[in-house]
């Protein structure tokens, strides 16, 4: 359950009396199932916002003990799947729940991510039609219920009770296929959904208030829908953020003694008397997301007139830092009293910081995120991390060239003029298609309002520090095309080529607009297939191809070979420089990829 009015309303009606609509039927190629849980361990699913203590494994199952709200997911998306798994509550009215398709991180404000619900609830006598067995989206998901509510709206109420009170073992059967949804409970069909959005995504198990159970979890996927799903039917990526608040206490953090900072299940509240909260673990670096409310009370500490209340100004001064060696500290820009507001924000410990708060290359020391609140009292929620590796790859720095500055200025102008259905985003090898590859350009790409990032000399730092400063602006792409790293390797290995090509995709996986990724091998350099250079790049190319795979929304392509004789050879005529493109190379380029554009587009 996720509002309690909501169930309160629906218990005045009855249950539907329409007959189950049929699953759609499981193809005779899908594979058999397979465990999505081993019985020993949580190899496989990943803590979206909750304690070391809230999941466990024990006895062949997977326990919650419902404190505090929040998820754990698969460490991977589904798309077209059947589901099988037991489930039970320890206490009568028990509450837990099941998502299908989910997003990896919880909804603004909220523990919950948007996803279609399947409640796992254990409802009192009388409203059993509202709890255990009806299926609904939330957090902006969207479903048409298969049974037409009689209060309205999207919710599916089961046409009939089937599940066994607490501490009774019930049985669910989950059919997801191509954004449509029945449920089986305890071996019959009771509700569905059609319509569904998003449907690709994680399947989460939550925690609310209670002690339940799972166990023999099973999923047999079946293929993946003929058309390809738009973005806004994909759930965002996983990049790798976990929990820094665990919601039962402050175990993940240095607390300060007097109560100034208290966990208050999901939330976690400061008093405003501007006593830091640092965590306990220390950082070189990190990308830490977090919500945040601020009060509408006026602050005596501010010396705030009675009036001050009444403002839709916010009251007192938030920040976020890494401490150590003169580390990055940020002001976090107030939301009016009692909005939630979620921030991203790049810290890395000094102690070297740039005028924007993000540093130069190191060394860099190491230092604990710490938190600081000074005003009314205020919430903060979902606060996440992902520790940054410490090299210079993934490190963003800007360049100083007067020219660099003037071509980056001139691209955050055109960002925000919006909208770019298709980036290029790169160094020299991008940028050229400005000259050497214009007629190609015009050929194949200026049709789709496509945007040229492009820099010569870039590494993998500078596009990273362009990104995050106004290369985005105002533009809504549908596919960035990537392709960086070659100038990385005169000085970085392999891993910290992939890396920063890595960290590069994730910024763009975390842009609003759910763009697709297609990931260019970096294209061959030098004579030979021995040259040191091309293998260094050859060696990223596997990592960064190995790790693209995990991603739903990342798409390798190499295309290399489309530039080499059968003996591996680069000649001249192609690349005069062993190193950047010919009119013709541009040309071979764009034929190249023209398939996998038009795919991702949805051109056809």
């Amino acid at each position: 359950m996720l509002i309690a009015h909501l169930l309160a309303t629906c218990a005045l009606l009855a249950p539907p009396q329409a007959p189950p609509q049929a699953a759609p039927q499981a193809p005779p190629q899908a594979a058999p199932f397979r465990p999505l849980f081993n019985g020993t361990d949580l190899s496989g699913w990943a803590d979206v916002n909750c304690a070391e203590s809230t999941w466990t494994a024990r006895d062949g199952m997977i326990v919650c003990s419902g404190k505090p709200t929040g998820l754990l997911r698969t460490d991977r998306m589904y798309e077209n799947f059947v589901l099988e798994l037991d489930w039970r509550h320890m206490v009568p009215g028990g509450n837990a729940g099941l998502f299908i398709w989910s997003d990896p991180i919880p909804a603004l404000g909220v523990p919950f991510a948007r996803a279609v619900e399947v409640q796992v609830m254990d409802g009192p006598n009388g409203s059993w039609y509202t709890t255990h067995g009806d299926i609904f989206p939330i957090w902006g998901a969207r479903m048409t219920p298969i049974f037409e509510n009689p209060n309205g709206g999207s919710r599916c109420l089961p046409n009939e009770e089937r599940s066994k009170p607490a501490p009774e073992w019930n049985h669910y059967s989950v059919t997801c296929i191509d954004g449509t949804i029945r449920l089986e409970v305890n071996g019959k069909q009771v509700s569905g959904g059609d319509e569904i959005s998003p449907r690709r995504g994680y399947i989460v198990l939550e925690s609310e208030g209670t002690e339940a159970h799972f166990k023999n979890i099973f999923i047999r996927e079946l293929p993946a829908s003929s058309d390809l799903p738009s973005r806004a039917d994909i759930a965002l990526s996983a990049t790798g953020l976990r929990p820094l608040y665990g919601g039962v206490d402050l175990s993940r953090w240095k607390a300060p003694e007097a109560g100034h900072w208290t966990a208050n299940d999901w939330r976690l509240m400061s008093d405003g008397s501007g006593v830091p909260l640092s965590s306990a673990q220390a950082f070189h670096g990190c990308l830490v997301t977090l919500d945040a409310r601020w009060s509408a009370a006026a602050s005596a500490r501010e010396g705030a007139s009675a009036d001050a209340a009444s403002t839709t100004r916010p009251v007192g001064r938030t920040t976020i830092s890494l401490s150590g060696g003169g580390g990055t500290e940020l002001v976090l820009a107030p939301a009016p009293p009692g909005e939630w507001r979620r921030f991203a924000v790049h810290l890395r410990a000094g102690p070297d910081k740039s005028q924007s708060g993000l540093v130069g290359s190191g060394p860099f020391a190491m230092g604990p995120v710490v938190l600081t609140h000074t005003g009314a009292p205020m919430e903060f929620a979902n606060i996440l991390v992902r520790e940054a590796p410490s090299h210079a790859a993934v490190t963003p720095v800007p360049r100083f060239d007067e020219w660099w500055k003037q071509r980056h200025g001139a691209m955050n102008k055109r960002a925000a003029a919006g909208p770019g259905r298709l980036l290029f985003i790169g160094d020299s090898i991008t940028h050229a298609w400005e000259n050497n590859g214009a007629q190609a350009w015009a050929q194949h790409f200026a049709r789709r309002a496509a945007v040229n990032l492009g820099i010569s000399g870039d590494r993998t730092q500078h596009v990273l520090w362009r990104l995050r400063h106004g290369n985005l602006g105002q533009l809504s792409p549908e596919l960035a095309v990537l392709m960086i790293g070659t100038n990385n390797s005169g000085d970085d290995s392999p891993v910290m080529i992939a890396d920063g090509m890595r960290t590069v995709v994730e910024e763009l996986l975390a842009h609003p607009s759910q763009m697709q990724v297609l990931l260019l091998a970096i294209f061959p350099r030098g004579a030979t297939p021995a040259d040191h250079l091309r293998q260094t790049n050859e060696a990223a190319n596997n990592l960064a191809e190995a790790w693209a795979a995990t991603q739903p929304r990342v798409h390798f392509l190499d295309i290399g070979a489309s530039f080499l004789d059968p003996t591996g050879n680069l000649s001249r005529e192609v690349m005069p420089d062993l190193l950047h493109l010919t009119p013709a190379a541009y040309a071979t380029w764009a034929a190249a990829i023209e398939p996998e554009v038009a795919r991702l587009l949805g051109e056809g």
